[in-house]
């Protein structure tokens, strides 16, 4: 499932978001009774584990979506979620953006006596940003280090005076379990091309008016049934954004467009697995089958279980696990 790069689902660029919610719960409706059958043979508590990759929620034309689509989409997450308690589902990233005015959801959740948005907390958050060394790791250091110095010569200015015209973009991907949203986190690191130009904020995009904010979000999901999780999106992948926070996990999820997985950046417990949601390829592996220097990573031979659905063929994967 992806919007960027349509994998086993044809004709998805063109779905708008309620078409990609209605995709996304049918292929829960047929693999969660799957899962359901085959766990029940082996434990009393399993934890079921849906990921889908980056971009899920996303446009071809500008390829960002307004905060209220952004808000109606998490409302129609947690409506899944509701019927799939049982399940943690990492539906995907929404790329997004906010302005200075907020959205009328948003300002109903802020309530009347909300103070205006303040952009230049934003300006904070890329000072933070390029002035901590150990926030960047991996061949695009330096490369990113000098992007960001860029973005904040380019806007500081406008966004110190809160210039209405500027959008601050988010990539976010809400994780659901129990029926509600069990946690939330932004994309911290941009992908830069060849040419160290972002491929967060493509030239579709109104890319003068654009600003791709860096997180502060933590990448560490609250345990479930005494499971340490972790998640990145992409490119903090390749910065080991997981591992910086010195943190060793059960679990730790990668959804990305286009991104290998390194054993350097696991961030992982001996016993731990990766589950990986990429455009290009996806897997399930063990630290000691992540790949390192030129070595690729190996996935875990997984059954596979072909899914028909309305909107293309799809397959799931199962993987067992005792932690």
């Amino acid at each position: 499932l992806n919007a960027s790069k349509a994998v086993g689902l044809p004709g998805l660029q063109a779905l708008d978001y309620t078409a990609r919610l209605m995709a996304l719960e049918a292929v829960l409706e047929t693999a969660v009774p799957a899962m359901k059958e085959k766990a029940s043979q082996l434990y009393q508590e399993p934890l079921f584990i849906f990921v889908a990759p980056e971009f899920l929620f996303s446009t071809v034309e500008g390829h960002f979506l307004q905060e209220e689509i952004k808000e109606r989409i998490r409302l129609g997450l947690i409506a899944i979620s509701k019927r799939y308690p049982e399940v943690l589902i990492v539906p995907g990233t929404i790329a997004w953006y906010k302005t200075v005015e907020r959205s009328p959801s948003r300002a109903k959740r802020a309530g009347p006596a909300a103070p205006p948005r303040d952009f230049s907390f934003y300006l904070a958050q890329y000072d933070t940003e390029v002035h901590a060394p150990t926030r960047y790791a991996g061949w695009a250091q330096e490369a990113l280090r000098g992007y960001q110095e860029d973005q904040r010569e380019q806007f500081g200015e406008r966004l110190k005076r809160n210039d209405p015209a500027l959008k601050i973009a988010r990539n976010t991907v809400f994780l659901l379990y129990q029926g509600d949203v069990w946690h939330k986190y932004s994309k911290r690191h941009e992908s830069l091309d060849e040419h160290d130009l972002s491929l967060d904020v493509p030239g579709t995009a109104d890319y003068k008016n654009i600003v791709f904010a860096p997180s502060i979000t933590s990448p560490l999901v609250p345990p479930i049934q005494g499971l340490t999780i972790g998640i990145e999106i992409c490119a903090d992948h390749e910065h080991a954004s997981l591992l910086n926070t010195g943190s060793r996990c059960d679990i730790q999820i990668v959804c990305s467009a286009t991104v290998s997985v390194f054993r350097e950046h696991a961030s992982l417990k001996p016993t731990g697995i990766l589950i990986q949601a990429d455009s290009q390829t996806s897997g399930v592996y063990q630290p000691e089958h992540l790949g390192a220097g030129d070595r690729s990573s190996e996935s875990i031979p997984l059954p596979m279980e072909e899914i028909k659905v309305r909107f293309g063929t799809l397959y799931v994967m199962e993987r067992r696990m005792r932690v």
